[in-house]
């Protein structure tokens, strides 16, 4: 939750969320294989959508989660323009990376290529 937050909030800074239309997320190894059971997408998706551990309440926000799991997208407010639609792709890629057991990589993509990209690791909370 945290690093998909920090990410979406470095799209804001650097001016580049407006461009955004795909954002994929691929998981390795360990964290791949146990996305489900830990509910990885449902934090992934929290993240994507600004919330943090501290300030989120998962009963009041369950539809908005269901809907953005099962279409595979999620709508951000932009401050002036009103809001955007971007595609979700979360990848379970069961190789580890070279880095870590428990590594995600974010990349955000507009029309045509990959804008930016970024590799987390997991020291036991998403």
């Amino acid at each position: 939750m945290r690093a998909a937050c920090h990410f979406i909030s470095l799209l804001r800074e650097q001016e580049t969320l407006p461009l955004i239309r795909e954002i994929e997320i691929e998981l390795y190894g360990a964290l791949s294989l146990s996305r489900k059971c830990h509910n990885v997408d449902t934090a992934l998706y929290l993240g994507l959508l600004g919330y943090q551990p501290e300030n989120v309440d998962l009963r009041s926000h369950m539809a908005v989660i269901k809907r953005a799991e099962n279409e595979n997208k999620i709508e951000l407010p932009l401050s002036d323009a009103g809001g955007i639609t971007i595609k979700v792709k979360i990848i379970a890629n069961h190789q580890a990376h070279p880095g870590h057991p428990y590594a995600m990589t974010f990349r955000a993509r507009d029309d045509y290529f990959t804008v930016y990209e970024e590799t987390w690791f997991s020291t036991g909370a998403v």
